[in-house]
Formats: structure tokens, sequence, C-alpha cells
């Protein structure tokens, strides 16, 4: 439509137009020029998947720096004295060491007896958590100790450039413990139950010396 003045301006190759598809045409002229001078248009986009790539990263490495420190917990030895004869404290502790669904499937901690001490192990996908048990000098009780003898390891990808292959120590190295968690709580079990067994213990002696002394 031509305006007041019934004036349609000329366009080469396109002929008399419109006003308002001119003024279509410059905003969309002056649009590309703003984005193009801005830069404005993928950068947010590519700014969010930068931080979204950052905290993942940085969540993976938290987990895997706690799931380390976990593995060097279960591999560390930790012992206790109980007063206790060392077949109790290996009976308590074959049965506490036990997850419910081993009990329930009818899994056993075989104890082997050698010349000073008695020895056991729990063993499952995260690990071999082992335990020893030593009489102490004297008959006054037994110590037990406890660490992981195995720790099991989830492999990561080879990292790049580095040429290092399965086989190699490198490679075995670059690895994240599968649940340390369980082989700890395993052994938290067990030394919980052998306080308690002690404690309970201690009671009964107090007990007995009382109702002798009346």
């Amino acid at each position: 439509m031509a305006d007041r003045c019934g004036y349609c301006p000329y366009v080469k190759r396109e002929g008399f137009v419109r006003n308002w598809r001119l003024s279509g045409q410059r905003r969309e002229r002056r649009s590309r020029e703003v984005v193009r001078g801005t830069g404005a248009g993928k950068e947010p986009a590519m700014e969010g998947l930068t931080i979204a790539i950052l905290v993942i990263m940085l969540f993976s490495g938290i987990m895997f720096s706690w799931r380390n420190r976990q593995g060097s917990d279960a591999l560390e030895s930790v012992a206790g004295d109980f007063p206790l004869t060392p077949e109790s404290a290996a009976e308590i502790a074959a049965e506490a060491g036990l997850t419910t669904c081993e009990r329930n499937a009818g899994r056993t901690a075989r104890v082997v007896r050698t010349a000073d001490r008695l020895r056991f192990e729990f063993a499952c996908r995260a690990g071999v958590m082992e335990f020893e048990i030593r009489e102490l000098p004297g008959s006054a009780g037994c110590r037990v100790t406890g660490h992981a003898g195995d720790v099991a390891l989830i492999r990561l990808p080879e990292v790049g450039g580095l040429g290092a292959s399965s086989t190699n120590v490198l490679y075995m190295k670059v690895g994240m413990p599968r649940n340390p968690a369980r082989l700890l709580r395993r052994r938290e079990r067990v030394f919980r139950a052998l306080s308690r067994a002690a404690l309970d213990d201690g009671r009964r002696r107090a007990d007995v010396e009382e109702v002798s002394r009346r």
C-alpha cells in the first residue's frame, strides 16, 4: 500500500514495494548487525554447557577422592584388646561379620588355627576383610586385628596420551575402589559385637563377685 502521498518506493530487482516490507527488512538487518556486533547467540549455550561439565568434574573428583580415602582406611590395620578367650572372640566375630543376606544364604566364615593365632576372612565384591586373633600374655584376653587384604577396584578408562595399556602398572594404579564402605562396615560390626560381648562378660563377672561376697 502506498503512503499518504500515494508514493511506493522502488527497490532494485523487486520494483515498487510497500513500506511495511522495507521496515521489516531494516529491522532484520539491524538485528543481524546487533547479534554480529555483540557476539550473542551460541555463546550463552556454550557457557552453560561448560559450567555443567565443570560441575560434573568437580563432583566426580570429590567422589573419587572420598572412595580412595575409604579404601586407604580399609587397608589400614585396626586392633583392639578384649577380655575374651580367642575361641569365644573368633566365634563372635565370625558371626557378627556376616550380613543378613549371607546368614540367610547359610554362609559361614571358616576359622583357621595356626601356631599362635586364629585367622578368618570375609570375601565379597568389595574385597576381602581379614581378621587375626592372638592371645595376650598372662591370659588377660585376646587382641583382634582387622584389615582389608584386598580392595576391589573399578578400572577407569586409559588416560589419552600416556600410552598406558591394560597390562601396564600405570593403568593398574588408575582405579577407584568399588565399595570400600562395605568393608569398613563389616569391620565395624565385628568390633562392635566384641565390645558388647566384653561388656556383658564384665557385668557377669561383677555379678558373680558380688554374689560370692554375700
